[in-house]
């Protein structure tokens, strides 16, 4: 019997340490492009740049081998990747982001509080509070939305928040320019969701989206151009190579 071995996905500290490359936070701790990341704010922050150089199976191996002769880092790879002989598709295009930790549990929340404790009025946040107790969501929803003031949100309340009630009920609490910054987010993360609403230019146009959303990202979000928003400009390609958000994620195992 043969045994295929599609690809590997996981939070970013597992697929840091299985891919044998620096952790995720540090210097080109990206697996699929060679952005360096500045040390600003006390951590790590990567800025959008257009010219960022994409890592292939050719150079990506290269410098593994490379760091492992060497024994030092070579563009973010510390060594040989145990996995590397087993996946059938070559590192990294086999290495798939998990949908459900980069977007939904890390950037989905991160900014959603940002706004919510920073941004927001107190007479804001109750209102949005009471909005979001009202909800009703269809039977097969497994989760409401969870308060802003509550903690230990779950991945698929942020995920119901994100895409089905944030852009509605945000609209009388954030100024018209944030609410559209907003939107290219979680219209962006809509589109690669589920089918290709627009065949073969669904992903282009979600990465249009998603990059606008990077590049402004620091005039709305003061000090969070960290490495899971980084992430995102790499989503649209992910759609291409293994399909719909929805179907590349961990939810069966958490």
């Amino acid at each position: 019997m043969m045994l295929k071995v599609y690809a590997m996905i996981g939070d970013c500290p597992a697929l840091s340490m299985s891919l044998n490359h620096n952790s995720h936070g540090g210097y080109y701790c990206c697996w699929y492009c060679k952005v360096k990341g500045k040390h600003i704010y006390k951590k790590r922050q990567y800025y959008y740049n257009i010219n960022r150089a994409i890592r292939d199976s050719f150079n990506f191996a290269s410098d593994s081998r490379e760091a492992a002769r060497l024994q030092t880092k070579v563009n973010g790879r510390l060594g040989i990747s145990l996995f590397e002989k087993i996946l059938d598709i070559p590192l990294p295009k086999s290495v798939i982001a998990d949908y459900l930790h980069v977007t939904l549990l890390c950037h989905s929340k991160a900014i959603c509080l940002y706004l919510y404790n920073n941004v927001m009025k107190l007479a804001e946040r109750k209102q949005l509070d009471q909005r979001m107790l009202r909800q009703q969501f269809p039977h097969f929803f497994n989760r409401k939305v969870r308060l802003f003031s509550e903690g230990y949100h779950k991945a698929t309340e942020t995920r119901n928040f994100l895409l089905y009630c944030a852009l509605p009920m945000l609209q009388t609490s954030l100024g018209s320019e944030r609410l559209a910054h907003f939107a290219l987010f979680a219209v962006g993360i809509r589109l690669l969701h589920g089918r290709r609403v627009f065949d073969d230019t669904t992903a282009d146009r979600a990465h249009e989206l998603l990059t606008t959303f990077y590049c402004d990202h620091e005039t709305f979000y003061i000090g969070k151009q960290n490495f899971v928003l980084h992430l995102h400009e790499h989503f649209a390609q992910l759609y291409k190579d293994h399909g719909s958000l929805c179907n590349i994620n961990t939810f069966s195992q958490e």
